[in-house]
């Protein structure tokens, strides 16, 4: 996906043995977003299981000191994967799992 700039990502979905509406969600998703990015770009997204947010990072926090990367298929992904494991669910656990495997390629922000 290209969103013309690096983006902030927000996702959400039930816990195993739940249900949810959409609106709920959307609603906790923008809600983890607030007071960050530019809401004129934004895109929702639905999966029929996980409502997924990306909303372009403003120009000021581009310019932050810290490089704004993909950690994903990193060594440091694997690592905060770990430290975070032990409390997911299991459904949450496996959509983490599935993202820590995704390469890296170069370039990609």
């Amino acid at each position: 996906m290209n969103f013309g700039g690096a983006v902030w990502h927000s996702s959400v979905a039930p816990t195993a043995g739940h249900i949810v509406l959409k609106p709920t969600l959307e609603a906790r998703a923008l809600k983890a977003l607030e007071g960050v990015g530019d809401r004129a770009h934004e895109w929702h997204q639905w999966s029929g299981f996980a409502y997924h947010i990306r909303r372009r990072l403003t120009p000021e926090e581009v310019t932050w000191p810290d490089e704004v990367r993909d950690i994903r298929g990193t060594p440091e992904a694997a690592a905060r994967y770990q430290r975070m494991a032990q409390v997911l669910g299991p459904t949450t656990r496996r959509l983490a799992h599935e993202e820590l495997r995704q390469p890296q390629h170069e370039g990609r922000r």
